[in-house]
């Protein structure tokens, strides 16, 4: 009875795998129309709800403003000033308002002796510098931070820090590498 059993499963996989194949084809053989069709209803729905996104986005951060306004001076806040930069950071694009959440992020983190929040401020902060080029502000802020976790003897904050720093100057390299030799071709044409 058992052995029944076993051969009719295997008999019934082949079934089971081409009926699998066929609708996972869609049972369309005509492609070329739908599909097309397909695409410029897909990119038509992606404009339209990208648009939706960052009106969204603002109404969050809008909805987080009254928030802060009324919220009392604790590491809430401070988090919260860190999640309106990263809004305004990720989604929306705007670095220099993204900075300026971060900064007061930095200056609540200072006044309530929070270093977690001073933590936060500089790997914020820093990822905008990067994108910038201001790789030398950021190695100053990572060294900071660094010099803070030594103290803490905070080991995890210590390799997360150094890699940054580490980061910060490999792509002061790269961008060094990029113009010495755009700078020695306008020094020689002189």
């Amino acid at each position: 009875m058992k052995m029944t059993n076993i051969n009719n499963r295997k008999k019934s996989y082949p079934l089971i795998l081409s009926m699998f194949l066929l609708f996972a084809t869609g049972c369309n053989f005509n492609r070329n129309n739908d599909s097309q069709q397909q695409i410029e209803q897909n990119t038509n729905a992606t404009i339209i709800s990208t648009d939706s996104l960052e009106q969204g986005w603002q109404r969050a951060i809008d909805s987080m403003l009254l928030v802060a306004s009324t919220a009392k001076q604790d590491t809430n806040l401070a988090k919260l000033y860190a999640d309106i930069g990263n809004i305004y950071y990720d989604h929306l694009n705007d670095f220099e308002k993204a900075k300026a959440y971060y900064y007061k992020l930095e200056a609540l983190s200072e006044t309530l002796d929070w270093n977690e929040g001073y933590y936060l401020f500089a790997a914020c902060l820093t990822d905008i510098l990067n994108i910038e080029g201001l790789m030398d502000s950021s190695i100053v802020i990572h060294s900071q931070v660094l010099e803070l976790a030594k103290t803490e003897m905070n080991e995890l904050k210590i390799a997360k820090i150094t890699v940054n720093l580490g980061n910060c100057y490999l792509y002061k390299k790269e961008k060094l590498s990029l113009v010495t030799p755009m700078v020695l071709r306008q020094w020689k044409s002189r």
